[in-house]
């Protein structure tokens, strides 16, 4: 047996991709080939380097996992932000600040994007340093494929969505809020003027548009309008008008409210997703979190957690919580997160422990768990009702939620439940 060495001795190692990698061929070996590795390591020395999180904990390389395998989704990233800022140990709050710029360096880094008033962010940006080292850009994720031998793109990754983009400038101004940084707040403003710009819609209830969906330089306009998008602008523009010109931003505010105020289906006591085109209300399908997100957006809207129950409540997997949708095909554990913390401002305490415990449980016996992390759904293949699905892989978003759900926070206001307000202080103190 030949032991192999590699002498790496002045050589550059600024800038690995890949590692390590081996291979064979049948003409050398007719009779196949037997490969030992150990001890192979890798020292990560500059991990304060800009970067995202990976969203999922991801398995072999197979579909869904190639797809999502280096994908840090800008929606997972802003809640793991503020999942940091408000535990606030030293360590945490400088991973929130690695998280923070890096929003704000790939926002003025794009590889496309440069030009004032069409800055914006992607949907998702590549695990690993943020930083291209030849172009100086901000990567997007892809994959290899070996058959065709062709880099490929996911057209979401790349694309821009408004409620992505509105959660994004939530977790910058609560930064700037607590940690100050004009850049902060400069980046959570050319978003909002982004947004503003490239996506208010004028009929029907008005309200924002989607975004851009697809590939530079022409990526196609959206003109569907959703509800879960516009209760993040809500928010997002009322903090915004907290900061900087307060008129403004409340008029923005209000008009994305008017929208998803028209959304509220009073005789069902629910919300419909949103509208088809500038107008159409789209009935065919019926989300979960904008009945949890508006509770915690108006505290009202109360009843839409009652049609949550009845309509989205599920057992699957030997866990109980809630389906995305009303199919009731698996467990959604971010949605039930999100419930727990919707039913904490709503002052059922019981229900919120009931499900909080139901995460703990996931948390340590779900499939694919690691005891630490939430994964997205207690199965493979959970359906949406849309074109995307969740699958039992840990997952960045749900954790945040569930961390949430654990101290009873309201992500958007940044508020806690007064009764565990003095919990959460002595916990972060002692934690210091």
């Amino acid at each position: 047996m030949q032991e192999p060495t590699i002498d790496l001795t002045s050589k550059d190692l600024s800038h690995v991709i890949g590692g390590f990698g081996w291979a064979a061929n049948s003409a050398n070996n007719p009779n196949g080939a037997t490969f030992y590795l150990d001890d192979i390591q890798y020292n990560k020395s500059r991990l304060d380097e800009l970067r995202f999180l990976v969203s999922y904990e991801t398995l072999s390389f197979t579909d869904p996992d190639r797809y999502i395998k280096n994908a840090c989704y800008i929606y997972d990233n802003a809640l793991a932000l503020i999942a940091f800022l408000e535990r606030g140990t030293s360590d945490d709050l400088e991973k929130a600040k690695i998280l923070a710029d890096a929003f704000v360096y790939a926002l003025k880094h794009d590889r496309s994007y440069k030009d004032e008033g069409e800055r914006r962010l992607r949907n998702a940006y590549m695990s690993g340093d943020l930083k291209d080292h030849i172009t100086g850009k901000a990567r997007l994720p892809g994959w290899w494929d070996p058959d065709e031998e062709k880099w490929y793109e996911d057209q979401f990754q790349v694309s821009t969505h408004v409620g992505n983009l509105a959660w994004v400038m939530i977790a910058l101004l609560s930064y700037y809020e607590k940690e100050g940084g004009s850049e902060y707040l400069e980046t959570a403003i050319t978003l909002g003027e982004w947004i503003e710009k490239h996506t208010r819609d004028s009929e029907c209830n008005g309200g924002y548009a989607g975004g851009y969906d697809g590939w530079e330089p022409n990526p196609d306009k959206i003109t569907w309008k959703a509800t879960e998008h516009n209760i993040d602008v809500y928010v997002a523009f009322t903090l915004l008008s907290e900061i900087r010109d307060k008129e403004k931003w409340q008029e923005k505010a209000s008009h994305a409210k008017n929208f998803v105020d028209a959304m509220w289906y009073g005789k069902d006591q629910h919300f419909w997703t949103g509208t088809k085109d500038a107008c159409e209300e789209n009935k065919d399908n019926i989300p979960l979190d904008i009945q949890a997100w508006a509770l915690m957006a108006f505290n009202k809207y109360n009843d839409a957690l009652v049609w949550a129950e009845n309509n989205c409540g599920t057992e699957s997997d030997g866990f109980k919580g809630f389906d995305f949708n009303t199919d009731k095909d698996g467990v959604w554990f971010e949605g039930t997160a999100q419930m727990a913390v919707a039913y904490q401002i709503n002052n059922e305490g019981d229900k919120s422990d009931f499900y909080v415990e139901e995460l703990r449980n996931a948390q340590a016996s779900a499939q694919n768990t690691n005891g630490k992390g939430i994964i997205a759904a207690s199965h493979d293949g959970v359906s949406t009702g849309f074109d995307w699905e969740y699958f039992s892989r840990l997952h960045i978003g749900a954790t945040a939620w569930y961390i949430f759900a654990e101290i009873e926070y309201n992500p958007y206001w940044g508020t806690c439940h007064p009764q565990r307000r003095h919990i959460r202080l002595l916990y972060a103190r002692q934690n210091r």
